[in-house]
């Protein structure tokens, strides 16, 4: 009976017609996220923006900010640096990522003091906190776990994927100060077009999405984005001024010694 059971049931499955392309599922989050990591295959850049900063009740603050990162196997490397208005010139601050932990370490040169501080990575400080959140560092998988959202999409986001990411472990949210996030991506250009922020009770805490891209040295950049922080009440929009891929960066660039001699 078994041997004619299995061929019978062969035939079945080839007599049933193949899935339609139009109802087949979108790609498994992991193969959508290593396509996004793929298109960002730079290793380092240098750029300056122009950093608004919109909270309720008062006027627009403008300050502008040049950041490096680097990227390799160990983890990523951000380093900001103030160049104005006036008195903040000079302020800086470092981020260290470890992708085999999962873990950072920030610190802080304080220009008025001359001296460097260790920052806690729960910081709560606005600029600190959401600035390693924006887009200048790569989608950090040692954190998050993605998996798709069911829900329909919207009509201006046909075409996108959005997958929803969840902490790989319980330092994540200490990490980060997010409970979850979710990520609208352009699986076609391999692009986040939008991100939003939940916290550890599942209440949307904040939103960002990029205004426009640009291709440069080979890479799509986010070259114009918005971020919003619902709690605070803050609005920040960042504006590329000028990129430069692959510069030249000296060895100590991302140390605590390097802050020292700004």
């Amino acid at each position: 009976m078994r041997a004619l059971l299995i061929p019978l049931l062969v035939l079945v499955a080839g007599l049933l017609p193949a899935p339609s392309a139009a109802h087949a599922e979108p790609a498994a989050p992991p193969d959508i996220m290593a396509g996004v990591l793929q298109k960002l295959a730079w290793t380092s850049y240098r750029t300056t923006i122009d950093f608004v900063v919109q909270r309720e009740g008062k006027s627009p603050l403008g300050k502008g900010i040049e950041v490096v990162v680097a990227d390799g196997p160990a983890g990523q490397k951000l380093l900001m640096q103030f160049v104005h208005p006036a008195n903040m010139k000079g302020t800086a601050f470092l981020a260290l990522t470890d992708r085999a932990k999962g873990d950072d370490e920030y610190h802080l040169y304080m220009r008025t003091l001359r001296r460097v501080k260790r920052v806690p990575t729960c910081t709560e400080n606005f600029m600190l906190r959401d600035f390693l959140s924006l887009y200048f560092l790569k989608p950090r998988p040692e954190l998050w776990r993605f998996e798709p959202v069911k829900a329909g999409a919207a009509p201006d986001e046909a075409g996108f994927v959005t997958v929803e990411g969840t902490p790989l472990t319980p330092h994540t949210v200490e990490l980060t100060g997010y409970g979850k996030l979710r990520h609208v991506i352009d699986p076609a250009a391999g692009r986040i077009v939008r991100t939003e922020f939940f916290d550890a009770g599942g209440a949307l805490v904040r939103r960002q999405r990029v205004l426009e891209w640009r291709d440069q040295g080979g890479f799509g950049w986010p070259w114009r984005f918005e971020t919003e922080d619902l709690r605070e009440g803050v609005k920040a929009t960042v504006e590329t001024r000028t990129l430069e891929v692959a510069p030249t960066l000296s060895d100590d660039t991302f140390t605590v010694r390097y802050l020292k001699r700004l």
